[in-house]
């Protein structure tokens, strides 16, 4: 998953290697959540949790992954049971476009688009 992998590195990148296993175990929790109430109440905690033990990941995480993209683009408890996640939907389109071969430089456009779908 995007959302594990990029906490993941931010921390190995601003010196919060040592943390790494236990962002892992809350970030599943607070992912996992299934409705909004329980991901309001495990946000709480994750964000104390983190602002005691690395100050510096609470405010990445609160400006990136509650500010910038809203929980509702990533949460579990946002899609619905038999829908992929964001990342496995954006996994197959890469895959998707990595497979289309535009033999002439010029070609059209609308030809790649009609491609994708």
């Amino acid at each position: 998953f995007h959302f594990f992998a990029a906490n993941t590195k931010w921390l190995r990148v601003h010196n919060g290697n040592q943390y790494v296993r236990y962002a892992f175990v809350s970030l599943r929790m607070l992912w996992s959540s299934t409705d909004p109430n329980e991901f309001a109440s495990n946000e709480s905690v994750f964000l104390s949790y983190w602002q005691n033990k690395y100050p510096p990941y609470a405010l990445y995480f609160e400006k990136t992954w509650i500010q910038r993209y809203s929980p509702a683009l990533w949460a579990y408890y946002a899609r619905g049971p038999a829908l992929p996640s964001g990342d496995q939907a954006m996994e197959g389109y890469h895959r998707r476009l990595q497979n289309i071969i535009v033999s002439k430089q010029n070609e059209a456009l609308d030809f790649m688009a009609k491609m994708l779908w």
